[in-house]
């Protein structure tokens, strides 16, 4: 007797899809293109149409990353209002992007959707303060993964900022 078998393609290379009864399962084991079809092995049997064993693609998607690639060791002026540091934020997956960032010193977070890449964030901590990106997804609703995202700290100098001005006496 004959069995239907489902096979994938990926980069050139076709290999068999585990399954039984007729129910097959794969996790891919990296972004791209797949190509999955039904081949019938050995003899199916009088009235079976193999005609109908249409070959199904399926695009997946890489995941998307978040990371930190300036702003750590920056330094503000305590005092200094209007002073601020910039951090910037590299983004992969497909925009837009959905990321949150933390203020781990003081509990603080916010979420950003944005189509930027990089994302310049703007802190303006009043004392030295570690960020972490807690999360980030993208336009195909795939969530990544932050395994190796490093924290940045941005310190903030304990001298304050002095401004004098000299009077003219006359």
């Amino acid at each position: 007797a004959g069995r239907i078998q489902s096979y994938k393609t990926f980069n050139g290379v076709e290999s068999e899809v585990a399954g039984l009864g007729g129910y097959n399962t794969d996790v891919p084991e990296a972004a791209g293109v797949y190509t999955y079809a039904p081949k019938y092995i050995d003899y199916i049997g009088a009235g079976c149409n193999i005609a109908d064993a249409t070959a199904t693609q399926v695009t997946v998607n890489a995941l998307p990353t978040a990371q930190f690639t300036a702003g750590h060791g920056s330094v503000i002026c305590a005092g200094d209002y209007q002073g601020f540091a910039t951090l910037d934020i590299t983004l992969t997956g497909t925009a837009p992007y959905t990321f949150t960032i933390m203020n781990v010193t003081s509990g603080e977070s916010q979420t950003i959707v944005t189509s930027l890449n990089p994302y310049y964030y703007n802190v303006s901590p009043t004392v030295t303060s570690i960020y972490r990106i807690t999360s980030v997804s993208d336009a195909n609703g795939c969530a990544g993964t932050l395994d190796n995202v490093a924290d940045v700290v941005v310190n903030v100098s304990d001298i304050e900022l002095i401004i004098i001005i000299p009077l003219r006496l006359s």
